[in-house]
């Protein structure tokens, strides 16, 4: 996803914007194999008296690619699951068998589940089937689907699919995607109907791809007597990945709690193991809650910019019920919603959620 130009910092204010937003990717439990359930058979006296259509669900999202000589970029529809609708005259019969095909570079199936208004049951997929980059799970739909002819109608059920993300930079070139495909495996009135996708690429333009990789070291810090704590980023190492350099006029967020740090500052700067101390220093434009510092030049493939950071903390700053978020990232205040970002960080990556006070004052 891409930076919001509407999060441009303004001065004294608390909010720290991010980057992105991503999902976070959960790991895949080894997988239960489900018994092998037969399609369900149209009876004698009405023969293909039910006929399923598979139907895109009327959100989604898409990710981003880049190809893999690093010149061109490219987005792809995630897998977030389909309706199954039935133009039939009887009920599609719990138990119909279903798959889901896909890029195994790109997407992770996490979790399944079937949906039918508020009722939701889960669905365990079999192993996936993997044919080179390609990847094939199968399983079976639990709920009865009777006739409609609509998303919206009451009757209609969403396959879910919640899907990790493995896209991220080193892993967001490549070439050859495979494309999605939803398959309900029923013979029926319209077997026409009963797949949706394939769902490919896009086309692919221009690019000009550069990025930069993140390393941060936390340090605790505690008040009231140990009964509040947080952490800070003591020292970050930041590594342009390329291939393209970054631009001089980019800069570093550090950003804390106001109500428990007044200012920070950065220290032994170096760059690919030199001392230079001219290279990170703080913006003229003051602001409450983050301080941002300039990088003065721009930084080739290969670089490595690294600084340690020190906080003036404030006395006995009491209880706090709320603690800001707390951290580091690259802030590339001109170009913001650059798409050639390879390596935007995670807002976990970027911040640190666990502050906490025992107290409430």
């Amino acid at each position: 996803m891409q930076r919001n130009q509407n999060t441009h910092p303004t001065a004294k204010t608390t909010q720290h914007p991010t980057r992105r937003t991503v999902v976070n990717a959960a790991a895949w439990a080894a997988p239960v194999i489900t018994l092998a359930v037969a399609a369900p058979q149209a009876s004698a006296s009405t023969p293909f008296a039910y006929d399923a259509e598979a139907f895109g669900l009327q959100r989604g999202s898409t990710s981003r690619l880049f190809t893999a000589d690093l010149t061109g970029v490219y987005s792809v529809i995630d897998p977030g699951g389909f309706f199954i609708l039935n133009h039939g005259t009887e009920a599609i019969p719990a138990g119909t068998a279903a798959s889901l095909t896909y890029d195994n570079r790109v997407f992770r199936p996490t979790t399944f589940e079937a949906r039918m208004g508020d009722v939701s049951v889960p669905i365990t997929p079999s192993a996936p089937v993997v044919a080179g980059n390609s990847s094939t799970v199968s399983f079976t739909i639990p709920l009865e689907i009777q006739p409609n002819s609509s998303y919206t109608d009451p009757a209609a059920v969403a396959i879910l699919t919640h899907t990790a993300l493995l896209n991220a930079y080193p892993n967001d070139a490549i070439d050859d995607f495979v494309p999605t495909r939803h398959i309900i495996i029923l013979d029926d009135a319209n077997p026409g109907n009963n797949e949706l996708g394939p769902w490919g690429a896009s086309a692919i333009t221009p690019a000009a791809p550069w990025g930069v990789d993140i390393e941060r070291t936390w340090a605790p810090y505690s008040w009231n007597g140990g009964s509040c704590n947080a952490e800070f980023v003591a020292s970050a190492t930041m590594t342009s990945v390329g291939p393209n350099p970054t631009l001089a006029s980019d800069q570093v967020m550090v950003a804390y709690d106001y109500r428990i740090t007044s200012a920070v500052t950065a220290t032994n700067v170096t760059l690919n193991g030199v001392s230079a101390p001219g290279l990170l220093t703080p913006d003229t434009q003051t602001y409450s809650g983050y301080t941002l510092f300039n990088v003065n030049q721009a930084l080739a493939v290969g670089d490595v910019l690294a600084a340690t950071f020190d906080y003036v903390q404030i006395p006995n700053p009491g209880s706090l019920s709320d603690i800001n978020r707390i951290g580091l990232q690259w802030w590339p205040v001109d170009h913001l919603n650059d798409g050639n970002d390879r390596a935007p960080d995670t807002v976990e990556e970027m911040y640190r959620s666990n502050a906490s006070c025992s107290l409430v004052g």
